[in-house]
């Protein structure tokens, strides 16, 4: 059986009580066959130590809207040169294995995301 975790806003837990136990965590996903997915705005991972750079060392994910400077920052890996007006909502730059492709994400509508609570009985 695999695993997916999902982590939302990563660097908000540097130096926090939940570092030492999300790095011990990121650390094992990345020697396993499970699945991280993590948020982080591309500005707050650019360090190599630490929890970002547990986070990090997978090398594969997708950056949002990219800067050509990202993939070398995130994943050492360069990008090609990139225009943002040639990224709308939803499209990225996939990395794998040393690997850099264009990709674009599916949107759902915001109708599609509401949760909705049970009947008051």
């Amino acid at each position: 059986m695999r695993l997916m975790i999902v982590v939302e806003d990563v660097p908000q837990f540097a130096d926090s009580p939940a570092e030492r136990p999300l790095k011990a965590l990121f650390q094992a996903i990345n020697r396993s066959e499970q699945f991280l997915i993590g948020d982080a705005d591309i500005t707050q991972v650019t360090s190599g130590f630490g929890l970002i750079g547990d986070f990090k060392a997978g090398r594969k994910g997708i950056v949002l809207k990219p800067d050509s400077f990202d993939g070398e920052a995130v994943f050492k890996v360069p990008f090609p040169k990139v225009k943002r007006a040639e990224f709308p909502e939803g499209r990225g730059i996939f990395v794998q294995a040393g690997r850099a492709v264009t990709v674009q994400m599916p949107l759902a509508e915001a109708s599609v995301l509401t949760v909705a609570s049970p009947a008051a009985g």
